[in-house]
C-alpha cells in the first residue's frame, strides 16, 4: 500500500469492521497519525510514505578547497527522485547527479564515473524520499498497536471489542491474580521486548533497523533538512 487512505482501509478489518464499512475511519486515521509521528521521531526518519524534502548543506571553510570538506548525504532514504540542485547559488542539472542508497550524493564527471559531491560553499537539494510501497513488518507493527487502541478505546467497546484486549494479566489486590493469553495474539505478544515508549510499545523494537543513528547524534552538522510537502 501506498497511501494513508489504504492503510486506512486494510486496517478496518483489524478492528473487526467489514472492508468497505467506512464508519470508523477518521478514528483509525488519528490513530494512524499518531503512531507514525511516534516512529518517524524514533527512527528519524520520515519512512513513509513519499514526501518531498529540501536539504541544504553549509560548508565551513573560508575557500572551495575540498581538504577537509564533508560530502553531501541527503537526510531521507530511500530517494526515489531528485528534483533540483543549486550549488553555490547557480542551478545544476539534476540529471548529472546520482544517489546512493544511503543518500550519498555524486555527480557524473565527463568521462561518466560518480564523484561524491563535496567541493562546495552552498547546495540545495530538493527530493522525494520515503518507502513507496509500506514495508510489511510496519504494517504488522500499526495494526497491532491499533488492535490494542481499539481495545481500550469507548468506539471499540461500544463495537463490542474485548476492553482486555492484549492483557495478559489482571491482578485484583488482597484477592488474586488471573494470567491469559488470546490465542490469536500470544505469539507476538510473547515474543516482542518491552520498551517504555508510549505509543509504539512492545513494537519499538520493529523501527530498530530504520533508526538514523547518526542524525540522532546532529550528523553531518552542516546539513539543514526541511519536509517540503507531505501527500499524506
Amino acid at each position: 500500500m501506498q497511501t494513508i487512505t489504504e492503510l486506512v482501509e486494510a486496517l478496518r478489518t483489524e478492528i473487526g469492521l467489514a472492508p468497505d464499512d467506512a464508519s470508523q475511519d477518521a478514528w483509525i486515521e488519528a490513530r494512524v497519525n499518531g503512531i507514525l509521528a511516534a516512529a518517524r521521531r524514533f527512527a528519524r526518519r520520515h519512512l513513509w510514505p513519499v514526501a518531498s524534502f529540501r536539504d541544504v548543506f553549509a560548508n565551513e571553510q573560508p575557500c572551495c578547497c575540498p581538504c577537509g570538506m564533508p560530502a553531501a548525504i541527503l537526510a531521507e532514504t530511500p530517494v526515489q527522485e531528485l528534483t533540483a540542485i543549486t550549488i553555490d547559488g547557480a542551478p545544476a542539472d539534476v540529471a548529472d547527479f546520482e544517489v546512493s542508497k544511503s543518500g550519498r550524493l555524486y555527480r557524473i564527471n565527463a568521462g561518466g564515473v560518480p564523484v561524491p559531491v563535496f567541493a562546495f560553499l552552498t547546495l540545495s537539494a530538493e527530493y522525494t524520499a520515503g518507502f513507496v510501497n509500506l514495508p510489511a513488518d510496519i504494517f504488522e507493527a500499526i495494526a497491532a498497536i491499533i488492535r490494542q487502541a481499539w481495545g481500550a478505546s469507548s468506539a471499540g467497546q461500544a463495537a463490542g471489542a474485548d476492553p482486555l484486549l492484549g492483557v495478559s494479566r489482571v491482578t485484583v489486590f488482597d484477592v488474586a491474580s488471573v494470567e491469559y493469553s488470546d490465542a490469536g495474539g500470544a505469539y507476538y505478544e510473547s515474543s516482542v521486548p518491552k520498551s517504555g515508549n508510549a505509543i509504539l510499545g512492545p513494537w519499538t523494537s520493529v523501527f530498530y533497523p530504520y533508526r538514523d543513528y547518526a542524525r540522532g547524534i546532529g550528523l553531518p552538522r552542516q546539513r539543514e533538512s526541511e519536509l517540503l510537502a507531505d501527500p499524506a
